[in-house]
């Protein structure tokens, strides 16, 4: 933890110790914050929850301890939207964490967001600390906009007592061996859905998994073509199809509309509505709040047949933590900054919510230990067959127009090859990239 108390504000050089790294603090460096009483900042975050933001109030109440000259007003449960609607007021947030990290390429271009690049070597943090393919989305021109802030991998959920009920001994290994399972975990009364087996749209479309599961990605940083088109996309876009075909696309809109509330205990997964499903690892915390009783495992996302060199892929997708361009005090905020992403407190903060950490040397906190579960995600976390977002500034079209046309081939309107090549025409003109 770091120290800052007032008998070592006069010492410029004093050297912070943290998670088995060193860096000098910037507010001793600082001279507007050595001089100053007091400094109030304004942090806002995505967490909505209770019992997140009692764990944020709880790590501010450290950083304050342990910073008296900088006192935090913590907001939580924000939007994009509004975050982008205050920095463009000019009066923003001195600190901004969102999950929306494909906002901040584009955002940084606008220059909407500090560099952080200045600070990062001001105050010798250690970025390899930090996952690199976590850190890669926020890297924009060689200068650093955002750190990442805990981060998200989806993975197969099973009700293994559905799965014994139904004569399954093992999760699978591959799509394949999912869709027949999936067929058997199936229940219908009456010409209706009563229990799904797996459902791959649930809880959203999740853009770009399945395109990384069957080993596609959708832009070539070397010739800085999009490729949307690549047999693997297609192959991705067909599969969803197909599934809807199957089941029927009516049937199963009925049957989702019957599935309750996602973040509650009529979750369909833990009411027993579905039986297999890929999510992220806030599931593993909300099983043991909503569902404790709960009989389930999970296992890596299954593999394209006759394809086991994609075993354990999949996406990560980090949260980012910044600095508005016009904050207030941004000294004072990438202190702040510097606290919440190290190792320590970091560590404990994603231990006890049930999330992943960006800096593996997290991972030494003693609370992971007791979520066995978690622990699935972070192992698959390091998988080399995981992507994120690249760094576009695009990226928020590209999300835009790549949903409305996979929507459509969705709903039977065009065909999977056809919903591919006008994405990749309008996001390549959106984009300016001949």
């Amino acid at each position: 933890m770091k120290t800052l108390t007032s008998s070592l504000l006069a010492t410029t050089t004093v050297v912070l110790v943290l998670g088995g790294w060193a860096y000098p603090s910037t507010t001793l460096r600082n001279p507007a914050l050595r001089r100053a009483k007091s400094i109030t900042i304004t942090y806002w975050n995505t967490w909505g929850s209770a019992a997140s933001n009692n764990a944020q109030k709880h790590l501010i109440a450290i950083f304050e301890k342990t910073h008296p000259g900088i006192k935090v007003n913590l907001l939580g449960g924000t939007t994009p939207t509004k975050d982008l609607a205050a920095m463009a007021s000019g009066s923003p947030p001195d600190v901004i964490q969102t999950w929306a990290n494909y906002e901040i390429p584009s955002w940084a271009a606008k220059g909407a967001i500090l560099p952080l690049s200045s600070m990062i070597q001001h105050a010798r943090l250690n970025l390899s600390e930090f996952s690199p393919t976590a850190l890669h989305v926020f890297k924009n021109h060689g200068k650093v906009y955002a750190l990442p802030y805990t981060e998200d991998v989806a993975m197969l959920y099973y009700n293994k007592a559905d799965f014994a009920a139904s004569g399954i001994k093992q999760p699978p290994k591959t799509i394949g061996q999912m869709l027949q399972d999936a067929k058997k975990l199936t229940i219908v009364k009456n010409g209706k859905i009563v229990r799904l087996g797996f459902d791959p749209l649930y809880p959203y479309p999740y853009q770009r998994l399945w395109n990384y599961v069957f080993g596609g990605r959708f832009y070539n940083p070397a010739t800085h073509k999009f490729t949307f088109t690549s047999p693997a996309n297609v192959a991705a876009l067909k599969f969803l199809v197909s599934y809807e075909h199957t089941y029927g696309l009516v049937r199963l809109t009925k049957a989702v509309a019957g599935f309750g509330n996602y973040s509650s205990a009529t979750n369909p997964f833990f009411s027993g509505k579905l039986a297999m499903y890929v999510d992220g690892e806030w599931i593993t915390s909300w099983i043991r709040q909503y569902a404790p009783h709960l009989n389930y495992g999970v296992a890596p996302i299954p593999y394209p047949n006759g394809h086991p060199a994609l075993k354990d892929s999949g996406w990560v997708s980090p949260g980012a933590i910044f600095i508005p361009r016009n904050a207030a005090h941004p000294q004072a905020a990438f202190e702040l900054i510097q606290f919440l992403t190290s190792p320590k407190w970091q560590g404990w903060f994603t231990g006890i919510r049930g999330k992943i950490p960006t800096t593996p040397a997290s991972l030494k906190n003693p609370l992971f230990a007791n979520n066995p579960k978690l622990l699935n995600f972070v192992r698959y976390s390091t998988s080399p067959h995981l992507y994120n977002w690249p760094s576009l500034t695009v990226l928020p079209q590209l999300a835009t127009i790549w949903g409305k046309y996979e929507g459509l081939a969705l709903d039977f309107k065009i065909s999977p090859g056809k919903a591919l090549a006008a994405t990749q025409a309008k996001i390549q003109q959106a984009s300016r990239i001949p």
